[in-house]
């Protein structure tokens, strides 16, 4: 039961998260906002349903396997998601921009300069949640919840703050840094309690 509890805790805080860019950007700077960052983001939040399965498929294996991982494996994976997010964001930009060119046209001039950052922000996302669950198959279920506190408050503490100072590219560069903050919490969770 409190392993139903913490990982329900923790898929709770990072639902929220996921969808409240969307409810931030409607309180400070309006449903036009709302509009143009969904779509710039469309693509990438698709490729974030991706992990569900993904992730399935992980710890399927994960849980066959009886060995552990050393530290310095589980830092160059961290490391190395990042770059792949980096690769896997080139397609999402090029998928976003034929998408919203032919999907939603008469917006597309005002979504294409933040397809790169939105999308990058949600690879970033997709790619914590996977690192997220290779880390929980080498430590305590409780670090997932500990990590998305942390996620949750820096994310409050950057987001809300860089969009009321410089509204959609507030966002956007807020959930790239904010994402990219929870990998590297990630890491340094893996390097202390593998």
């Amino acid at each position: 039961m409190r392993s139903l509890l913490i990982l329900s805790g923790t898929e709770l805080i990072a639902a929220v998260i996921l969808n409240a860019d969307r409810l931030i950007l409607q309180a400070i700077d309006g449903g036009t906002s709302v509009t143009i960052f969904y779509a710039a983001t469309l693509i990438g939040k698709m490729v974030s349903l991706i992990s569900t399965p993904l992730n399935g498929v992980i710890i399927g294996h994960l849980t066959k396997y009886e060995g552990g991982i050393k530290k310095s494996t589980f830092v160059k994976l961290c490391l190395g998601s990042v770059v792949g997010s980096l690769i896997i964001n080139v397609f999402c930009f090029g998928a976003s921009f034929i998408f919203v060119r032919v999907m939603y046209a008469e917006i597309f001039d005002l979504v294409k300069p933040y397809l790169w950052c939105a999308n990058l922000g949600q690879v970033f996302y997709f790619i914590a949640n996977t690192l997220t669950v290779i880390l929980l198959r080498f430590t305590d279920e409780k670090y997932q919840l500990v990590i998305n506190i942390l996620f949750l408050i820096v994310f409050v503490v950057i987001a809300i703050p860089m969009t009321f100072a410089f509204g959609l590219w507030g966002m956007a560069i807020a959930l790239v840094a904010v994402n990219l903050i929870k990998i590297l919490i990630i890491m340094a969770v893996g390097c202390a309690k593998i």
